[in-house]
């Protein structure tokens, strides 16, 4: 079974977090990890993907609602949640 992200651990933010929270973090985390700002660095681009990958399901109400859903049904069943940046071939495989 795949182990379910979470992406508010990957933005650093609580589930109770404001839209605009999400937003403020997203761009301070975006900004630090983006690929052109980092060309030294081969895992910029993962750690973007899966910051993006975060803000895009936080930010739309009903992707975050079956997100939400999600997340309790694993806490619920005690399985554990993904808190690192992924690779972007594990984001492609959660897709």
């Amino acid at each position: 079974m795949r182990m379910l992200v979470d992406h508010f651990a990957i933005l650093g933010l609580t589930p109770s977090a404001s839209p605009a929270e999400i937003k403020f973090a997203y761009r301070q985390l975006a900004r630090a990890h983006h690929p052109d700002l980092n060309p030294t660095d081969p895992q910029a681009a993962d750690r973007f993907q899966s910051i993006q990958l975060a803000y895009e399901t936080l930010s739309r109400p009903h992707l975050r609602q079956r997100y939400l859903e999600k997340r309790w049904y694993a806490r619920a069943h005690n399985q554990p949640l993904e808190t690192t940046l992924l690779s972007l071939d594990r984001i492609v495989r959660q897709c």
